[in-house]
């Protein structure tokens, strides 16, 4: 697996090694497979995706088969789409188990999108959001583009307090929150916000801003 996305992200194909011969059962003329047997570019039609094939064969039957895709960017996006004007902020949400490990995770944040500066802010935020697990210690800020992003984390690497940051813990005493938030995953968003208040016990800053 390692092995396809490296090619992927170089976009050359890698000599099979070890090879001498092909199996005498294996038949591949007029096939479009061959053997490749040294390093080349790997080309493909403009627009369209590398994809590649992982097969892993076990000797009790249990086999597994990935079918792997580039990934391309949208380079062109749509003038008129709302989500897209540059004068609104999104929201940069981080979290770790331990204050620690949450600064070592902002940094990796930072030095990704250094080194990675055409990557486009929204998908950033989007995937922060839903596509990694929230823990304890947790950090939010908004943000208008990535220059303002890297600019936050830098202060924030120097130990300071950035205006625009909030900071939090979500600890085991907090029972009703994440009993509540569990209901926001069940899809029972309307219960929850009910319990909250009517009970008193929203914490906003404990919910959004860490």
């Amino acid at each position: 697996m390692i092995k396809t996305l490296m090619a992927i992200k170089h976009q050359t194909l890698p000599p099979t090694i070890h090879y001498d011969r092909l199996n005498e059962h294996i038949h591949l003329t007029d096939s479009p497979f061959y053997i490749n047997t040294k390093k080349q570019p790997w080309k493909t039609l403009q627009g369209k995706p590398r994809c590649a094939a992982v097969s892993s064969f076990g000797f009790s039957g249990t086999n597994a088969h990935l079918v792997v895709e580039e990934y391309l960017p949208q380079k062109v996006l749509d003038k008129n789409d709302n989500h897209n004007k540059p004068n609104q902020p999104v929201m940069i949400v981080l979290s770790a188990k331990n204050e620690k490990q949450l600064k070592v995770y902002a940094d990796r944040i930072f030095h990704f999108i250094q080194n990675n500066s055409e990557i486009d802010l929204r998908q950033l935020a989007y995937t922060l959001q839903v596509g990694r697990e929230s823990m304890e210690y947790r950090m939010a800020f908004t943000a208008h583009s990535l220059e303002e992003v890297l600019q936050t984390l830098r202060i924030y690497h120097q130990g300071k307090s950035p205006s625009n940051l909030l900071t939090g813990t979500l600890t085991k005493e907090n029972e009703k929150i994440k009993k509540h938030m569990n209901n926001f995953e069940k899809g029972q968003w309307q219960e929850a916000v009910i319990c909250w208040i009517k009970g008193g016990e929203v914490n906003w800053k404990l919910l959004y801003g860490g």
